[in-house]
């Protein structure tokens, strides 16, 4: 599990523009779902080994970085979660903020929100895509090695970066990942509703596209339906001028969206006659995997009814014993609107 030495950087940190730092509660809360369950073996104690987990730039406030200690530290509170930002005056504010939710009576309802959370191993560190340095310097009483196993790094690169310095960047963010850790890099909308990810390996191999939907919190659905073309605006920077790529090698997202657009538009009549829209996904996702001959999609009815959906490209090998994820893992609540997850393998 040893960390690859980072190599020069192109995208120094003089270089790198500070964000503009807005969030919300929960925004992010899917996406910790699908990180601790899915990849829940990155969180397991090992000998000798601390596992550490990296948020970049997490904004002006530090709200989502401690909903994903939270949920982390609910498998395991040895891991340090660790909150990058390049802006020191958001850096002294999230440190304050984390020493008043352990000593402030006033903050009673935000620690109960976060009870899970072990402060003590809360750190944050003024610095940006090469945090390797910070986050590696061995405190005199411990004997573990520190490694990094997981990076979120959400809605930075789509804000201020070129497409042609995404490969990049994730480079530099890859290179700092243990052997068998994740990049999760991506974008949502403001309240998180919408969400893609990527997902990388230490060796900036993308092992899938993952896209996410909260069909309950999205009042314009009452409207609009369910559409694929929904998640457009919010695909990552290498992927959002892609959409509409019809010719050359890299077409994947063009045919997904495609075939996607054209199941919803054929299966239309189930939303009269179910009257709900996610029977109208379930009726969509299914005539699309009957009809495509580009992807494989897991089709047990099951799991397609609690919101989560694997689609690989019938070229890849299979997602599972890439990433090592079962999917049914995933134990929803029985009685709640799921939320939808769609998955694309791409290598």
């Amino acid at each position: 599990m040893s960390a690859k030495n980072p190599k020069h950087s192109k995208v120094k940190i003089e270089e790198q523009t500070i964000t503009f730092g807005k969030t919300h509660i929960n925004r992010l809360r899917r996406i910790d779902v699908l990180l601790t369950k899915q990849f829940s073996y990155l969180f397991d104690p090992y000998p000798l080994i601390s596992p550490v987990v990296v948020d970049i730039g997490y904004g002006d406030s530090p709200i989502t970085t401690l909903e994903m200690a939270n949920a982390i530290h609910s498998q395991n509170k040895e891991v340090e979660v660790v909150g990058c930002e390049i802006d020191g005056k958001r850096v002294r504010f999230a440190k304050s903020f984390v020493e008043n939710l352990v000593s402030s009576a006033t903050m009673a309802s935000t620690q109960q929100q976060f009870s899970r959370v072990n402060t003590n191993k809360m750190n944050f560190y003024q610095c940006g895509f090469e945090f390797l340095s910070h986050v590696s310097k061995k405190k005199n009483e411990e004997k573990s090695q520190q490694k990094v196993v997981l990076i979120r790094c959400m809605n930075v690169l789509r804000q201020f970066y070129d497409e042609s310095n995404v490969k990049n960047i994730h480079q530099t963010l890859c290179q700092q990942l243990c052997d068998n850790g994740i990049l999760c890099e991506g974008t949502s909308n403001k309240f998180g509703s919408y969400w893609c990810v990527n997902l990388l390996n230490s060796r900036c191999q993308c092992v899938a596209i993952v896209f996410g939907c909260n069909l309950k919190r999205d009042k314009g659905l009452k409207t609009d339906h369910f559409h694929p073309k929904n998640w457009q605006p919010f695909l990552p920077k290498n992927l959002i001028h892609r959409v509409n790529n019809e010719k050359g090698d890299d077409t994947i997202i063009y045919d997904f969206f495609t075939e996607w657009r054209q199941s919803y538009e054929e299966m239309k009549f189930s939303l009269h006659i179910y009257g709900n829209i996610r029977q109208h996904f379930i009726q969509t996702i299914q005539h699309f995997s009957s009809k495509t001959q580009t992807f494989k999609v897991e089709r047990k009815l099951s799991l397609v009814k609690r919101g989560f959906i694997e689609l690989m490209s019938k070229k890849s090998p299979d997602f599972t014993s890439i990433c090592k994820i079962k999917c049914n893992i995933i134990d929803y609540p029985s009685k709640r609107q799921f939320p939808i997850e769609i998955i694309i393998v791409i290598n």
